[in-house]
């Protein structure tokens, strides 16, 4: 090797040597700036176990005995998520607000008519109700006239409200800051309510309507858990989540839809309706020699769940049994049939509900009425609904003051019912009696009426029923209720006369005791001869005519 070709190569091997060590330099650096990330991870780590460890026990007598440099970064740390909690909830509430042109706020004990005309007279013109704490944005406060209403939009209608329930400017303001939560809205036309978080079809506890906002309790997989405070006896109840249903974000509550008679279908996922007559006995088993269980008057409705040879399994009311196929409309038919039956009805909530002469508390309570019964509604007040009680009586007003009273359209509902058992031997004239006053169940109430099969009035029955065993009474209940001796009600037994009195005390409605906490009477030109609870108003007396037969 020359001295020029050894001369290269040393070249070659020094600069080799150069990138060499420059290499092991690279890879130190980067070592240690792995380590040094590393370090700075592992510290942040700790630091946020140490703050979330703290935070969580911030209550506790640890942090309140730690040593001062902890608590004071503790300090500084709850100061930032408080100021980032308040300043989210402060943006939220204004969002909210922004969200109304002009906001007004209901202020009721109970609920408020919602119309969609401004006209007191007019039941058909109620659309929706609005509850105590519901949002409204006014279009138009001042109708002229010296009108009562203003015009507003809420819960997706426009509309018309009372102004006297409705409160406006900063007071309506500071009560809506109180009021905005996390709800669920409501975006397809109907969505069900049920019990538990699957479709079931015996699930089912109501119904929810475009544009309604429930208060949301939690979220459980693809369903929202809300406060069902429109069903009678639920607190809570789960609607689908999904997103092309339901919106879940703050807001306000607003108004909600007044069901309107084609929603009656909206409580039923198969309806059934009775074109019976009378009364549809329902049955314990799918037998003809079944135990009746119940009774499902003519133009009633109920769920069917199923069907077993020539009887349909059914739920209606409290009753859960079978009813033959002969007697039940089911489908269109059946549809067509409740949009034609339902009726505007008060459905009491709660056990017992005072009744008033007029539409305020000033006026004199003379009854009091049965969750068991629904009552027809003859007009709806701003805070007051008028019922018909009994054909031959005074009109009732109960106050829909703290959600006890639920107005919809609906049909009626299946009975309980357990006749007396057979025997061998004589029937008693009591039973006698009994027997031959269900026999004209679902027969017609006409006022004056005394013929049996063709119309009676509420003491023409009972005149008619004991004249056909020897028993001679007044033609009027004020007169019957002269008759006999007195009775108590823990002594009253099949055959008695219950007497009911109006709101002057004038005894003015008369029905059959026929055991079990129940009555057989003619009631009104709506329903015809019905079975009711013995107390579905409050009872003025009891008289035995028959002695001791």
């Amino acid at each position: 090797m020359d001295a020029n070709s050894r001369k290269n190569l040393n070249v070659r091997i020094s600069r080799s040597r150069i990138k060499r060590s420059i290499n092991y330099k690279k890879i130190l650096i980067a070592v240690l700036a792995l380590v040094f990330f590393i370090f700075i991870f592992i510290q942040i780590v700790n630091a946020i176990r140490n703050v979330s460890k703290n935070f969580s026990s911030n209550k506790s007598s640890t942090i309140k005995n730690s040593v001062n440099t902890t608590k004071h970064d503790d300090e500084f740390y709850f100061s930032l998520v408080d100021e980032y909690v308040d300043k989210v909830k402060i943006a939220n509430i204004n969002n909210v607000l922004n969200s109304y042109n002009n906001l007004g706020i209901v202020k009721s004990s109970g609920y408020i008519n919602f119309r969609s005309e401004p006209n007191e007279n007019n039941t058909r013109s109620i659309i929706g109700l609005m509850n105590n704490g519901d949002a409204l944005d006014i279009l138009e406060w001042d109708l002229g006239n010296n009108s009562i209403y203003c015009k507003v939009k809420s819960g997706g209608m426009t509309g018309y409200v009372a102004k006297k329930f409705v409160i406006t400017g900063d007071e309506a303001k500071n009560v809506a800051k109180k009021n905005i939560a996390v709800r669920a809205e409501v975006l397809v036309d109907k969505l069900r309510m049920r019990s538990e978080p699957n479709t079931e079809n015996d699930n089912i506890v109501g119904t929810t309507y475009k544009g309604e906002r429930y208060k949301l309790d939690t979220l459980i997989d693809n369903w929202a858990l809300v406060y069902a405070d429109n069903l009678e006896d639920v607190e809570k109840a789960y609607i689908s989540a999904d997103k092309k249903y339901l919106k879940i974000n703050y807001c306000l509550s607003e108004a909600r839809t007044q069901d309107l008679k084609s929603d009656v279908l909206n409580y039923y996922d198969n309806i059934g309706v009775s074109v019976a007559r009378d009364y549809i006995n329902i049955r314990k088993t799918a037998k003809a020699s079944g135990t009746i269980i119940g009774k499902l008057p003519g133009k009633a409705g109920c769920e069917v769940l199923g069907e077993s040879g020539d009887f349909y399994k059914i739920k209606s009311g409290k009753v859960t049994g079978y009813v033959s196929k002969k007697y039940l409309a089911t489908g269109k038919r059946a549809e067509d049939l409740a949009l034609q039956y339902a009726d505007l009805r008060a459905i009491i909530k709660i056990a017992a509900l005072r009744v008033r002469s007029g539409p305020g508390t000033k006026y004199k309570q003379w009854t009091t009425i049965r969750r068991e019964e629904t009552y027809i509604v003859t007009n709806q007040l701003d805070g007051w609904v008028e019922i018909e009680i009994d054909e031959d009586t005074d009109k009732g007003y109960i106050s829909t003051s703290n959600n006890y009273v639920e107005v919809r359209y609906a049909l009626d509902q299946a009975i309980e019912f357990h006749p007396d058992p057979v025997t061998k031997g004589p029937t008693t004239l009591r039973s006698n009696i009994k027997n031959s006053a269900l026999k004209y169940v679902g027969g017609a109430y006409v006022w004056g009426g005394t013929t049996l099969g063709v119309g009676v009035d509420c003491s023409g029955f009972v005149q008619q029923i004991y004249k056909l065993y020897g028993v001679s009474l007044p033609r009027v209940s004020k007169e019957q209720a002269k008759s006999g001796t007195a009775v108590s009600a823990s002594n009253k037994k099949v055959g008695d006369l219950v007497f009911y009195a109006n709101s002057s005390g004038v005894v003015d409605h008369v029905a059959i005791y026929i055991g079990n906490n129940q009555v057989v009477h003619a009631a009104s030109t709506k329903t015809g001869i019905k079975i009711s609870s013995w107390d579905y108003r409050t009872p003025h007396s009891i008289r035995n005519v028959l002695g001791n037969k």
